[in-house]
């Protein structure tokens, strides 16, 4: 098989399986590694790691010049089992997966409430501290210097 053939093997089913993960998933991203960071904890460590099997060879495909897939038959086969185990998922109702890196994160009341405590305290304390070291400037000055 010459290398174009090999190559476009390869896209396609990398492509499928971008497809099927960011329909299925709805995630969003810039690559299939991306993809598959939003959606490892779905599914076990060796699944994973299939999935970045596939997604370092695709990628070493095309940035690679003189790269060359030693069995494409067991990619083939990898990315079909791949491809049908993403179909068989069932994700449950409303799943969103929020990108990596995302800062979007869901607040109740109470931890806004907490949070703001919690600031509240940090600052009293710091204006005790600083209490505390103007008290001691003020009694210790004469102390220390009137000699």
């Amino acid at each position: 098989m010459s290398n174009k053939e090999e190559l476009a093997q390869i896209i396609h089913y990398t492509r499928e399986i971008e497809t099927i993960i960011k329909s299925k998933f709805k995630v969003d991203g810039n690559g299939l590694h991306q993809y598959i960071d939003s959606i490892q904890k779905h599914f076990d460590e060796t699944f994973i790691k299939d999935l970045r099997y596939l997604a370092t060879m695709r990628n070493k495909s095309m940035h690679e010049h003189d790269f060359k897939l030693n069995n494409l038959k067991s990619y083939e086969n990898l990315a079909i089992k791949t491809i049908k185990k993403l179909n068989e998922y069932k994700p449950t109702p409303k799943m969103r997966v929020p990108p990596v890196g995302s800062r979007n994160i869901v607040r109740t009341n109470s931890n806004r409430r907490n949070n703001s405590n919690d600031r509240n305290i940090s600052k009293l304390i710091a204006f005790l501290i600083a209490v505390a070291i103007l008290i001691l400037f003020v009694f210790l000055k004469p102390m220390l210097f009137d000699r």
